[in-house]
């Protein structure tokens, strides 16, 4: 990961974009692709508000020449097509890529 950057040394001092000293775990590869699946997953989710405001445009993934409108289907879709899923549900704070940190 780059080295964090000061966000305004005089109106913020400490203040840093970046991660800190936290370590990539992850090559590239597998961060494009737990992205894209955060991204699938989340666009899936909406579509339950859709159903409840009876909105009939919906995000679809077509997996296996069948459509998943919710996340349970495509995690299912998944499983049966042979990969092996762990799925763990959680919420957090959306930061849009960005990260911020306290030099020390």
């Amino acid at each position: 990961l780059p080295e964090p950057q000061p966000v305004n040394p005089a109106i913020l001092p400490g203040l840093c974009v970046g991660w800190g000293d936290a370590k990539c775990t992850h090559t590239k590869r597998e961060i494009l692709r737990n992205r894209l699946f955060a991204v699938l997953l989340t666009k899936l989710s909406y579509n339950y508000q859709c159903r409840k405001e009876n909105k009939k445009d919906t995000f679809v993934v077509q997996m296996n020449g069948k459509d998943c409108h919710f996340p349970d289907e495509f995690v299912e879709g998944l499983i049966k097509s042979g990969h092996k899923i762990e799925v763990c549900p959680r919420s957090a704070i959306t930061t849009f890529g960005l990260a911020f940190c306290v030099r020390e």
